[in-house]
Parts: C-alpha cells; sequence; structure tokens
C-alpha cells in the first residue's frame, strides 16, 4: 500500500504538463487523455509519466506529464529511458515468432526437447512442457503458491541456496529440483520463469544472444535500436529516478542505482529499457494473427493469456493489453480492435496494479476515441 506522506500531494497536483513531440497529422485529444492521466498521477502520488498516442500505421503524439526526477525538479520528456518490466515478454514472443515463421521451432516443440539440460528434472511433469506453455503461463510453476524467484534474489539465493546470480540460468536450473505446482497446460498462473526459459530456448535455437537476436530481428526493423536490457551505458539524463512506496520492496530493484544484474536476471520477462516512442515503434504494427491464440484446455474465459499478450475479445474484434509493474515502474501497452495504440510509462508503482492497469485500459482508449470522433471530417 502507499504511504500517505511518501511524496507531498501538493507539489504533484502543481505539475505542469510538458507537451513533447508531436510527430503525426492526428486527432490529438489534449485536454480528456491530459486530464486521464493527470487525475492518475495526482491519484497514485506518481510523479511523472510518458504516453505515446497514434494509431496503426501512423506516427505517435507523444506527451509527457510532471517529474523525471523530485530532487531537481527536472520534468519528463520525450527522450527519457524508463524500465518497462514485464513489457519485455511481448519482445520475447515476438522473438519466438520469429523463429517459429523461420521453421526453427515450433509452439508444440517440448522444453526437454529443446534444452536437454531441463531433463534432468525432480519431477517428471517438465516433460509436458511445451513453448506454448512456456508463453501463456501454464507451464506449472505458481508464485502465489511457492514464491517468486526472479524478482526478490535474497529469497532466491536463501531458498534455492545459489550464489546470487547475474542472470537468470542458476535460478532456472536450482527451480528443476523443486515439483511444479500444476500439470503443464492444465491453468493459468502468470510465472516469469516460464521467459527465463525462453530466453535461453532463443539463445539456443539462434545461436545468438537473446539481447542481440531481439534488437536484431525485432526491433532494428522497426527503428526501436536503442533498446536494451538493463541500464549500463546510458547517461544519467536520459533515465528517470524511480520512487518506491512500498516498504519491503526487493533492494536489488528499489533504487534508481540498482546494480545492473538486477535487471539482467529478470531479462526477457522483465529487463528491457525503453522510450516511449521506441515501444510504440515496436507494438505499433499489426501482431502476428497466432498471437491471440487462446490456451488449449482451458476453460471459456473472457479475457486470456495469447502469446506474448493479454486478449480481449469484444463484438467488433480482438483487444491487446499489457502491463508492467515492479518497485518504482508502471508501464502499459495497448492495441484497440480498432487500431489505436497507446504506450504509458510511469516512474511509481501504483497502490494496486490490476486496479490501475483496468483503469487505464477502459479510460485511455475511450477519451482517445471521443477525440478522434468529434474531429471534423474532411
Amino acid at each position: 500500500m502507499i504511504r500517505p506522506g511518501m511524496f507531498r500531494l501538493s507539489v504533484l497536483a502543481g505539475l505542469a504538463v510538458v507537451l513533447a513531440v508531436a510527430a503525426a497529422a492526428w486527432p490529438r485529444p489534449a485536454r480528456t487523455v491530459d486530464a486521464v492521466v493527470q487525475t492518475f498521477l495526482h491519484d497514485e502520488s506518481i510523479p511523472g509519466a510518458v504516453v505515446a498516442i497514434g494509431h496503426t500505421g501512423q506516427a505517435p503524439e507523444i506527451r509527457a506529464y510532471g517529474l523525471a526526477e523530485l530532487e531537481g525538479h527536472k520534468s519528463v520528456n520525450a527522450g527519457h529511458r524508463f524500465r518497462i518490466a514485464s513489457l519485455s515478454k511481448p519482445l520475447t514472443a515476438a522473438a519466438i515468432l520469429n523463429l517459429v515463421d523461420a521453421r526453427k521451432l515450433s509452439l508444440n516443440d517440448r522444453l526437454v526437447d529443446l534444452l536437454p539440460i531441463a531433463a534432468e528434472n525432480k519431477d517428471r511433469r517438465y516433460g509436458r512442457i511445451e513453448v506454448r506453455h512456456l508463453l501463456q503461463h501454464t507451464a506449472g510453476w505458481d508464485r502465489e503458491t511457492s514464491f517468486e524467484p526472479m524478482v526478490d534474489l535474497t529469497d532466491s539465493v536463501r531458498i534455492l541456496e545459489i550464489d546470487e546470480p547475474e542472470t537468470c540460468r542458476p535460478i532456472a536450473l536450482a527451480m528443476l529440483a523443486r515439483p511444479l505446482e500444476f500439470d503443464p497446460g492444465a491453468r493459468y498462473a502468470y510465472s516469469n520463469l516460464g521467459y527465463c526459459w525462453l530466453e535461453w530456448i532463443i539463445e539456443a535455437v539462434s545461436g545468438r544472444p537473446y539481447e542481440n537476436f531481439v534488437r536484431e530481428k525485432i526491433l532494428a526493423p522497426v527503428g526501436a535500436t536503442g533498446m536494451r536490457i538493463g541500464e549500463s551505458g546510458i547517461g544519467a539524463a536520459q533515465l528517470v529516478h524511480y520512487y518506491v512506496a512500498e516498504p519491503n520492496a526487493p533492494k536489488d530493484l528499489a533504487s534508481h542505482s540498482a546494480p545492473v544484474h538486477a535487471l539482467t536476471v529478470l531479462g526477457a520477462a522483465g529487463g528491457w529499457t525503453a522510450t516511449v516512442g521506441e515501444y510504440y515503434r515496436f507494438v505499433a504494427p499489426p501482431l502476428k494473427p497466432e498471437t491471440s491464440l487462446r490456451p488449449n484446455g482451458l476453460p471459456t474465459h473472457p479475457d486470456y493469456y495469447g502469446l506474448g499478450w493479454r486478449v480481449w475479445p469484444g463484438p467488433e474484434g480482438l483487444t491487446f493489453t499489457h502491463f508492467g509493474a515492479m518497485p518504482g515502474v508502471f508501464s502499459l501497452a495497448i492495441k484497440t480492435h480498432d487500431g489505436i495504440v497507446i504506450v504509458a510509462l510511469f516512474n511509481r508503482r501504483p497502490a494496486d496494479d490490476w486496479a490501475a492497469f483496468h483503469h487505464l485500459r477502459v479510460a485511455l482508449p475511450e477519451v482517445v476515441r471521443a477525440a478522434m470522433s468529434s474531429e471534423p471530417s474532411g
């Protein structure tokens, strides 16, 4: 929970809106989008944000709000780099689908066949984990009934009896000695660990380091070459500062000066950094049709996790979303059925991730759509 007094609400309420870049002749919902974002920042005591709004096939309008650094009263701008947390997962899914298209991989391939080291486990059910299960969080790990090995490294070192890791691989290997929480494919449970295995699979199949492969095959074609895992080598002036409300946040992620390996451990699951414009360039093109595949054998539900994206079916089509949250970080991407594309990055985590996500998932497309419909035609 956010504790009162973490930030002075009077300061946040008076933050000026910094209009960053208007790169397209596109209907601009200035007052309404601004109202949604500014109210959200005020209500959640978040210092700053940057939002990219556009339409499939068009360049975005980028708007920056509030402060990148409270101490120096530095305003957010379109060039600031943010940790994007779980918005990393759609990147990883895109890399997997690239390999599927190249016929180097199948969604039905088994983890133990792609990475024989995974066969050295204490639970035979590992042999039933497929690439599709890893992508859709149905592989068998459940952090709600055990623990989250990819985020709190102190817990991982203690519970798994490993040295402090610099990548996710020691964690994945140590987890082989623990049983799965459920049968692969039996149900959904969000798992960063599954995306660690996907990172490893991408490297094994492509013969390239994961980050290099994603940058070359996924990001370079759309001009998002500045994205990277971690913050090493990025100038301090380009990075926002992160403000953490959670008193028990993992120390490796709670500080602006966190060690680089805290993000490299998250890697494919949550370690990327980006400007809002770079991530928009990745997400704006049409998604591959396979992205909307439902998990096999699970009960029908109004929404579900496809291949790297949460899918929201509706009478007019599919909407795709993802959000990310970790200490000091909240990020959101939306692709609506009618082609609206929204990316929003924040430098503080809201009190309730899921509630915040649902609020913005509904509110932002509504005000953008209303502004578009109110524009005079011709």
